[in-house]
């Protein structure tokens, strides 16, 4: 499918995601067995993934709520899980009441899109910023997905239970 995707990008004359100043310098390829592919798309390092499941959720959520969401995309950095939101500055960012900063996180947290990080238990005597929460990786990621999933299982292992006990 990602083929797919790559050729109808090279026919429209998009960009390359790998280098967005150039007109369409991605080209087709084939392996050993003469199946085509673009390799550009196997790692593309400058876009953020979200999951459809989120869109969906979101949809069904406050302007508020969004507005964070979005907020999240524009701030993860490259390969990291958390963040540091503080409210105060979100309600200057938004020109939105702190109750309303507050009930979003609050109804993000319920969505087990962010949580905490002096939530958790193994966090607690370590974490020295109230602000900074931890992103569920499932819904957005900025980063090599294969380079997490590969320290995902050196860390976990295949099974699930494991990391849900966390």
């Amino acid at each position: 499918m990602i083929n797919i995707i790559g050729k109808n990008n090279i026919k429209a004359r998009f960009n390359s995601p790998n280098k967005p100043n150039t007109n369409c310098g991605t080209k087709i390829k084939r392996d050993i067995k003469g199946v085509e592919y673009i390799d550009t798309y196997k790692y593309i390092n400058n876009m953020i993934r979200v999951n459809k499941t989120l869109s969906t959720i979101l949809f069904k959520e406050s302007a508020c709520v969004n507005k964070i969401v979005q907020y999240i995309q524009l701030n993860l950095k490259y390969n990291t899980d958390n963040i540091i939101i503080k409210p105060n500055e979100l309600c200057t960012l938004f020109n939105e009441d702190k109750s309303n900063i507050s009930k979003a996180i609050k109804r993000l947290k319920e969505l087990n899109i962010i949580t905490r990080a002096i939530d958790i238990d193994q966090f607690k005597t370590d974490v020295t910023n109230k602000y900074l929460y931890f992103v569920n990786s499932n819904y957005i990621f900025n980063g090599n997905a294969e380079e997490l999933e590969k320290d995902w299982y050196e860390q976990y292992g295949n099974s699930d239970n494991e990391c849900n006990s966390l």
